[in-house]
């Protein structure tokens, strides 16, 4: 596989990130890996700005058993960025990240069937 990095290592977000490269490519392997073992995604504070990683979370979701749900305050922000997504798979919620209720929204979610992001009111 990839380099061995005995240091904590920290990726800076980059809009052309080239994901052929260490340690991009390492990264980015384990990230498909580990979607794959998995069939719930709960993801905060990602912009979907990241077309490799669009990509790798718009693959897994194919899968119908597979979900996500969205941590973001501002849906609208995002919207657009999804819309190749399989949205009938994407539940969100307004919560902030630390917020107390969050957890227990996020518990609600997972236990249910997805409504799907493509059904939800914006305001």
């Amino acid at each position: 596989m990839g380099e061995t990095y005995h240091k904590r290592l920290i990726i800076y977000p980059v809009y052309d990130k080239i994901v052929s490269t260490e340690p991009f490519i390492s990264l980015y392997d384990h990230f498909r890996r580990f979607l794959t073992l998995h069939d719930a995604y709960v993801v905060v504070g990602y912009s979907f700005r990241d077309q490799s990683i669009n990509d790798a979370f718009k693959n897994a979701l194919q899968d119908e058993n597979k979900r996500m749900v969205i941590v973001n305050s501002n849906l609208d922000r995002i919207r657009n960025r999804l819309r190749d997504f399989p949205l009938k798979r994407i539940d969100t919620t307004k919560h902030h990240f630390g917020d107390v209720a969050l957890f227990k929204e996020l518990d609600k979610i997972l236990r249910k069937q997805p409504i799907g992001i493509d059904k939800m009111q914006v305001p």
